[in-house]
């Protein structure tokens, strides 16, 4: 099916990824994460494709830096942040979802969404609030430093954290660290009830269920961000049970 998949894109000019069952020349096997992505002309014209294999254990390191040089910047990174684009961090999950099940291991969803941006932009205009939005993301990344964390821009005000091998009370306890780190930075925010620019967050954990999704896994940790804002911002809020219906 992955094949036909493949061969159904290329037909069509669509971007493909899948994990491919492979073999070393010495016949042990391994999984291979190819991707392709077109490239088209003023046009719209599909005139090459950008293409690159890795084996399906290794892992992008963090804010946006992926390590695979075959693929573009502008494809990978968010041109705001310098973090990992939304379009590549949805690929990155769905792949080690799809491994995290196979190899029954637990990964980490970590959401945290800036307080109050709407009224800060009010105050100090859009060029303001950007510059808040890159001041917390970089303070986002700079709290993870491990290779097999990415990091990456969900939305507007949103950085979102993909973890692997860590444990869920450590997760947890880093996140709000992380939190912690933003408010002190201390960037006035006049109409915030904190006086300064604060996040809320919300904490996925995945234990390999067999009916999960990597998209019931993202609507997990938004249900959690929601619950945070709701009971008063600044506060990281872990997922429950029922978020993962």
């Amino acid at each position: 099916p992955e094949l036909e998949g493949l061969r159904e894109s290329l037909r069509h000019g669509e971007p493909f990824r899948a994990l491919l069952r492979n073999q070393r020349k010495d016949g042990t096997a391994f999984v291979n994460d190819m991707q392709i992505y077109p490239l088209k002309d003023g046009g719209g014209k599909v005139t090459h494709f950008v293409g690159y294999h890795r084996e399906g254990g290794t892992r992008p390191r963090a804010s946006g830096e992926s390590g695979i040089r075959g693929l573009p910047t502008w494809v990978r990174e968010d041109r705001l942040t310098g973090l990992a684009s939304r379009f590549y961090f949805e690929d990155v999950l769905k792949r080690d979802f799809a491994l995290a099940q196979r190899d029954k291991t637990d990964i980490a969803l970590l959401l945290f969404d800036i307080d109050q941006l709407g009224p800060y932009n009010e105050i100090f205009d859009r060029a303001a609030g950007d510059a808040v939005v890159k001041r917390v993301a970089r303070a986002i990344a700079g709290s993870f430093r491990r290779g097999s964390d990415v990091v990456g821009r969900w939305e507007g005000a949103s950085v979102i954290v993909l973890m692997h091998g860590t444990p869920a009370d450590h997760v947890i306890q880093h996140a709000t660290t992380v939190a912690h780190r933003v408010r002190e930075q201390q960037i006035h925010h006049p109409r915030s009830t904190q006086r300064y620019v604060t996040v809320s967050g919300g904490v996925a954990i995945h234990t390999a269920r067999p009916e999960d999704t990597a998209e019931i896994f993202l609507r997990a940790v938004e249900s959690a961000v929601s619950r945070a804002k709701e009971q008063g911002r600044n506060r990281i809020i872990v997922a429950e049970e029922s978020d993962f219906c």
